[in-house]
């Protein structure tokens, strides 16, 4: 274990800019920054749409992983290799795809008119054969994407093409890695979940595909077509046959916001990316083929740094998914809530678990629940609520607690957590829209309050789900390495308020939203 001990005045600053000491672990940077972004929630449910903003802040290109993980079990919906030029900027947006086959179970689509190369392709990317798609159960227009209109650097045979104006690029997200795991299997699924960004190498600009990647004079990258063939492997291209050509170590230097748009409710509320930074070692390039599961967070680096105030700490595990996950270990979360019917509030707390599908194929610590098709991979969890003038409402409190549960096979006494994304709605007041396939409702004994939110075992009435008892009050929800044991969770969110305004003057209605990241606590033991 190393400990630095900071003088108040520079504590903040080394919190952002740990990266340069020789000693700094990997480190969420609160100044945003990073080589790994997690968005913790994108929605295109019930009128939502989302849009994206990734941007390089650097001189190099940089190849990075755009990831979209469905927020039931944490399944891939749709993934490709983003090469970014320097100084450039990428957004998109997931809407619900209205041209699926299926009425009520239309898929999320992304669509974007930026430039820069991805691939495969976004708009042309093939989903599946014929005989696929049969097996699947799923359509072309479930699975294939389109462009309007096609230019030469993107043109292609099934290129759907009307004429001028911005080439419009449009991929549906698909159910290929959930289709077969017993569980929904349906498109709908993937109308909610977060998003994952790995950079995974950079490339000198001005030579071969960093080059290619580069924009010109009219906006356009000098080759996408370059890079596409790269990666081909049917004859294999340079990168099919040695994804390392070219790309060096990671350098840092993203970061990402996004924005939950409701135009039928007049409402936006935007969130920045969690941004990890030294997740390498500077030296590792992880480039990796489009289309599979790497790169991963599990080959981050196995030390982690956490603050604790003028102490920053590293600990070191035998896993890098590990020293991931301990970045996000909380025992609390807390937050406000507003109820009240006389403004039409509402308030959601987004939750996510964005290294829970690591574990809980076989129950590994700190998460206590092995994921089955019967009782999902559920975390039993308790809340506290009080109204602003302090009255207090204890918890463990069965009658209070989340409504209605999933639908799981579970006889646990107390409110349970089930999915890698969760909506808490209070008051069943469902502002953010959200599906009740991650949703779970909390009935407050106030119009007016905050909650706290708690993953530690002894909170519970029956600790001994976790393996909690009096001498432990954590039980099994612990993560040690060499310099700190972190206690509770891995989990980050947000909350979201919506409300009505409607005495502006006659005839106007005003709806505003916000979103405030939620507040939380920390109980790790030194070694």
């Amino acid at each position: 274990m190393k400990k630095k001990i900071l003088s108040l005045a520079v504590a903040a600053g080394l919190a952002g800019a740990v990266a340069g000491t020789a000693q700094a672990g990997m480190h969420i940077n609160d100044k945003g920054l990073g080589e790994a972004l997690i968005f913790p929630f994108y929605s295109a449910e019930n009128g939502n749409m989302t849009n994206i903003h990734i941007v390089n802040t650097t001189n190099l290109t940089k190849a990075v992983k755009v990831r979209f993980i469905e927020g039931m079990n944490s399944e891939e919906v749709l993934d490709f290799n983003l090469y970014l030029s320097p100084e450039d900027h990428w957004s998109g947006s997931i809407y619900l795809d209205q041209t699926g086959a299926r009425e009520g179970s239309e898929n999320a689509v992304l669509v974007t008119t930026d430039n820069s190369c991805t691939v495969p392709m976004l708009g042309k990317a093939r989903g599946l054969t014929s005989a696929q798609k049969t097996n699947y159960g799923v359509s072309d227009a479930d699975v294939d994407g389109w462009t309007v209109p096609a230019v030469a650097n993107y043109a292609e045979s099934e290129a759907v093409v009307n004429g001028g104006g911005a080439i419009v690029r449009r991929q549906p997200f698909t159910n290929f890695q959930y289709v077969n795991n017993g569980d929904s299997t349906r498109m709908d699924r993937t109308r909610e979940g977060y998003i994952e960004i790995i950079e995974m190498g950079t490339l000198d600009p001005d030579f071969g595909f960093g080059d290619d990647a580069e924009h010109n004079a009219n906006g356009m990258p000098n080759d996408c077509g370059a890079l596409v063939s790269a990666w081909a492997t049917a004859p294999a291209g340079a990168w099919a046959q040695n994804a390392l050509e070219e790309v060096s170590g990671n350098t840092g230097g993203l970061y990402g916001y996004a924005s939950v748009i409701n135009v039928e409710d007049g409402t936006s509320f935007g969130v920045d990316a969690v941004a990890i930074d030294s997740m390498t070692d500077g030296l590792t390039v992880l480039h990796a083929a489009p289309g599979t599961i790497l790169p991963s967070l599990a080959q981050a680096e196995v030390t982690s740094t956490v603050f604790d105030g003028s102490v920053a700490t590293d600990t070191t595990f035998s896993a890098g998914i590990d020293a991931v996950s301990s970045l996000f270990m909380v025992n609390t979360l807390s937050h406000d809530f507003v109820v009240d019917p006389s403004l039409n509030a509402s308030t959601d707390w987004v939750i996510t678990m964005p290294t829970k599908r690591f574990y809980v194929e076989n129950g590994d610590n700190p998460f206590t629940a092995t994921w089955s098709e019967a009782s999902k991979a559920c975390e039993p969890v308790s809340m506290t609520h009080w109204d602003r003038e302090e009255a207090f409402i204890a918890a463990p409190n069965i009658d209070a607690g989340f409504s209605p549960m999933p639908d799981v096979d579970t006889t646990s006494p107390d409110a349970n957590l089930c999915t890698e994304v969760s909506i808490i709605d209070f008051a069943g007041q469902n502002g953010l829209k959200s599906s009740d396939r991650i949703t779970y409702g909390f009935t407050p004994d106030y119009e007016t309050g905050w909650a706290r939110l708690s993953f530690r075992g002894a909170d519970l009435n029956d600790p001994t789900q976790v393996g909690a008892d009096a001498s432990n009050p954590y039980g099994n929800r612990t993560l040690s390495g060499v310099g700190l044991t972190f206690q509770g969770l891995p989990a980050v969110g947000f909350a979201v308020q919506k409300v009505t305004n409607d005495g502006v003057r006659e005839g106007v209605v005003m709806n505003y939203g916000s979103a405030s990241v939620l507040k939380s606590t920390t109980d790790n033991i030194a070694q």
